[in-house]
């Protein structure tokens, strides 16, 4: 999706759903404001209905002058490529469906006290809508589609609802089938299921089945296949939760069933009367939990699986455009001091804030070539020293990428009668130097002899590596502070082993680990890692800055496609 309208840029998609395809953009404003949003691109099939146009448009002109804490901000409404798409604030974090699968995988319990304060911000925000009012007329907004992909929980412990208004597009637009209704079936009210008339307390129905999911574990409604579903939850028989899970206290067991009731009449009658049953149930029979408490078991739950917010790990499927300027600064190695890279963990970066100046210069000089005419000086006198004299005659080796141990020299065969050798030619590179021949020692040179010993050492040539068989690069980064300048973040990057090329894009050459880089916040980078007798590795790097926290730098493993 390229840029929109002037004022948003799309970076990457990460969902698809039914109605609309979603992205993650950034917003660009006067004077270099810029900020992270969320674009929803209707899909062709419902923008091509006219009666679904106008109805979105009327939604979204209520939904944007919905304002709450628990609710995703509709941001504006626009149009590029022949369709409509809404900007939404964006929520670093994940949707509640994701977070139970999570959860599930790593062993990770959902506590009753927690899905009771999740449902109790889910009310909270059901309660502002439902008793919005234009010139005192109330609008009689209804969700229509409360279930756990549309709750989105930030990575700090915000709880908001999405989506509302589209829903109610959908349903209502001309070229619905009949009986096809909007909304995931398995928490539709049974009036929902039935397709009669809805009102506020048809959402309470459904904020009790989210309920239900959360302390069970199991839905109320199961069937076969989606038209038996649509009328077991038009029936409204259910097995109680305590009968699911029986160590439910009473007093929740209780609330479900009330929030549940078939007739609406029989449900709580409102979202701030549930409000106030579930704070009663709250403080009688659970333990306290809040919004601490909910980020303490995020941090938990992220610990056991090593997860991030789905913002920054859809990393789907290229990154943005390049911008007319560069997104990226390379700093000079001078710069720059690595850890070891055999410690567990990274060490910090440190890097030289300025150059040395004045004396301390000539001091760093004079030490420097001090140091090259002594390696000079022993080079020169190395045969002083005490070493033998093959290894002095031995030429040098050029650097293999992959670092072979010399074999170890085997016994001389049996020598067989051979004419007298003649000399050498000079060997091609690939051949194989004879082993079986032992040629005539010769006396040993007053000095050290530019050319080869007529019987070098056999130099091993490793058979060629297939690329299944190259060893993996091992790669990582984190921030660096004291690099950040302006909206570019400092960020050192470094391998084992060291000296491994990072690629922009596969192509463009940034520099060579260990090495520090600059990046603007909220654009991906696909970087490649490259050396010599490994295969290269390709990493996503992304950094989002948070208000009043450090910012999120991620260096992940780009999803298959």
């Amino acid at each position: 999706m390229p840029p929109v309208a002037g004022r948003y840029k799309a970076l990457r998609k990460i969902a698809d759903g039914g109605t609309a395809e979603v992205f993650l953009a950034e917003q660009v404003g006067a004077a270099g404001f810029r900020r992270l949003v969320v674009l929803k691109r209707i899909r062709d099939a419902l923008y091509a209905d006219q009666q679904f146009r106008r109805i979105l448009i009327d939604e979204a002109h209520v939904t944007m002058g919905l304002h709450h804490s628990n609710l995703v901000e509709v941001l504006d409404l626009g149009e590029a490529q022949g369709r409509y798409f809404l900007v939404l604030e964006l929520v670093d974090g994940w949707t509640l469906q994701q977070l139970l699968e999570r959860a599930r995988d790593a062993h990770h319990p959902v506590p009753p006290e927690m899905a009771v304060y999740l449902l109790t911000e889910v009310c909270r925000a059901l309660g502002y809508a439902h008793d919005r009012t234009r010139a005192g007329v109330r609008l009689n907004i209804v969700h229509r589609d409360v279930c756990p992909n549309n709750v989105l929980v930030s990575d700090s412990g915000e709880v908001k609802l999405a989506d509302f208004g589209i829903a109610k597009a959908r349903i209502r637009t001309s070229t619905s089938a009949i009986g096809t209704v909007a909304g995931k079936p398995s928490y539709m009210s049974p009036e929902q299921a039935s397709g009669e008339p809805l009102d506020a307390r048809s959402d309470l129905f459904s904020a009790g089945t989210l309920l239900y999911y959360l302390l069970t574990g199991e839905l109320p409604f199961r069937a076969p296949n989606e038209r038996e579903l649509m009328v077991r939850v038009a029936s409204g028989e259910f097995i109680a939760p305590n009968k699911v899970k029986g160590s439910l206290p009473k007093e929740l067991t209780k609330l479900v069933l009330e929030a549940m009731k078939r007739d609406p009449a029989q449900r709580f009658q409102s979202a701030q009367e549930m409000i106030g049953a579930l704070e009663k149930v709250q403080r009688s029979a659970l333990p306290p939990f809040g919004r601490t408490e909910l980020e303490a078991w995020l941090r938990a739950l992220n610990k056991k699986d090593g997860q991030v917010p789905v913002t920054r790990e859809s990393m789907i499927p290229a990154p943005a455009p390049k911008p007319s300027e560069p997104e990226w600064i390379e700093l000079s190695p001078d710069q720059l001091k690595s850890a070891p890279p055999a410690a567990p963990a990274p060490a910090p970066y440190a890097v030289s804030p300025r150059k040395p100046e004045g004396l301390g210069l000539w001091v760093v000089a004079l030490a420097a070539l001090a140091i090259v005419g002594v390696g000079v000086w022993a080079y020169a006198n190395r045969d002083r020293f005490g070493a033998p004299p093959e290894v002095a005659r031995r030429p040098p080796l050029l650097p293999d990428p992959i670092p072979v141990k010399p074999p170890e020299p085997e016994p001389a065969p049996v020598p067989v009668p051979v004419p007298a050798p003649e000399p050498a030619p000079e060997v091609a590179e690939s051949a194989v130097p004879d082993a079986a021949v032992e040629p005539e020692p010769a006396p040993a040179p007053a000095e050290p002899e530019p050319e080869p010993a007529p019987a070098p050492e056999p130099v091993a040539v490793p058979a060629p590596v297939k690329p299944a068989e190259l060893p993996p690069l091992k790669v990582w980064g984190k921030l660096s502070p004291s690099d950040t300048k302006g909206d570019r973040l400092g960020v050192a990057l470094d391998s084992d082993p060291q000296g491994a090329k990072v690629l922009l894009d596969g192509k463009q050459h940034l520099g060579t680990t260990p090495t520090v880089l600059r990046f603007k916040a909220g654009i991906p980078f696909a970087l490649t890692f490259a050396h010599d007798g490994y295969a290269p590795n390709v990493k996503w790097l992304m950094l989002v800055e948070r208000p009043d926290k450090p910012p999120r730098f991620t260096l992940s493993v780009p999803p298959s496609k």
